[in-house]
């Protein structure tokens, strides 16, 4: 479903397509895409698919021209520190990696946020967080699967409140709910157990996950005026064959994917029991003396000497 999602939208609006999905589908490639984990492909086969990329970028289409009227929709990115800081206090880091340059405001359970007036009747849709070791204080170690590190904030205003969630990572997440900035909105870390809105890959329903005492903010997203999109039936878009257009479909300048299965499958089938085979002899061996030793065990003889 979330595929043809993809697909429909690239077709709406004429965007450019590798469809890796059907690729790996059309080889049975399912083994491939798990070897490694299951959200990347192997580095080599991202580095070749981003060399074709751009490769061929100057043969890549602009998108359709839009339908609708969307110039009376106003996005707006908030940073914390532009916001009214009630109490508590906000810390910048500077974070960086080879894509992002990033300053982050971090929060803890004393500080208290809130909108300015500016922003009353935008709606909140997404916040970028970006939580990591930096200046660690925490009494786990780091060094934990992402998923299962998470930091919690509640937002509040006059008629609802809801928390949201955020994995050890740099990451943007969509908010569902309703949240209207009011006069009497604020943000601040959840130090609750209950969790209202879970978010994708931030496992804190998991009683093994662990929980941050601060939460690294980069930027809040905002909308007014926003324009509706259209319904869309979910359950018959899952049935839906959804075919791209011979234009914007660039599946053709997919490096050979198969080959690297077809590589890593014959190494599998022939090089790697020469390393394995050894160490099955010498399991097999113990086995079978452990076996022998059973036997003499458990036979009648042995059993009246020990008597």
């Amino acid at each position: 479903m979330i595929a043809n999602l993809h697909r429909f939208y690239a077709l709406k609006f004429g965007f450019n397509v590798l469809d890796l999905q059907r690729y790996y589908q059309k080889f049975d490639l399912s083994k491939l895409c798990n070897m490694l984990d299951t959200w990347h492909h192997f580095n080599t086969i991202s580095r070749n698919i981003g060399k074709q990329v751009a490769l061929n970028i100057d043969n890549f289409y602009a998108p359709k021209p839009l339908k609708e009227n969307l110039k009376n929709s106003k996005f707006i990115i908030v940073k914390p520190n532009e916001m009214n800081l009630i109490k508590g206090s906000l810390e910048e880091l500077h974070k960086s990696n080879s894509i992002f340059n990033e300053i982050t405001f971090r929060i803890d359970k004393n500080t208290l946020l809130k909108f300015n007036e500016k922003y009353k009747g935008y709606k909140l849709i997404g916040i970028r967080t970006w939580n990591d070791a930096t200046k660690w204080q925490e009494e786990f170690e780091p060094k934990i699967n992402p998923t299962k590190c998470f930091s919690s904030i509640l937002f509040k205003n006059k008629t609802k409140n809801f928390s949201k969630e955020f994995k050890f990572n740099n990451a943007f997440i969509n908010v569902c709910n309703e949240f209207i900035i009011d006069d009497e909105n604020f943000v601040s870390l959840n130090e609750s157990d209950e969790f209202s809105e879970y978010a994708h890959n931030c496992h804190s329903w998991d009683k093994n996950s662990k929980r941050l005492s601060v939460c690294d903010i980069v930027v809040f997203l905002l909308v007014k005026d926003e324009k509706k999109a259209p319904e869309i039936d979910f359950e018959k878009l899952n049935d839906y064959n959804i075919l791209i257009d011979e234009k914007y479909n660039f599946n053709h300048i997919l490096p050979d994917i198969k080959a690297y299965s077809d590589l890593i499958n014959e190494y599998e089938q022939r090089i790697v029991p020469r390393f394995t085979r050894p160490l099955n002899i010498k399991i097999d061996t113990l086995n079978k003396e452990i076996l022998a030793t059973t036997r003499v065990k458990n036979h009648l003889a042995y059993k009246m000497a020990k008597a």
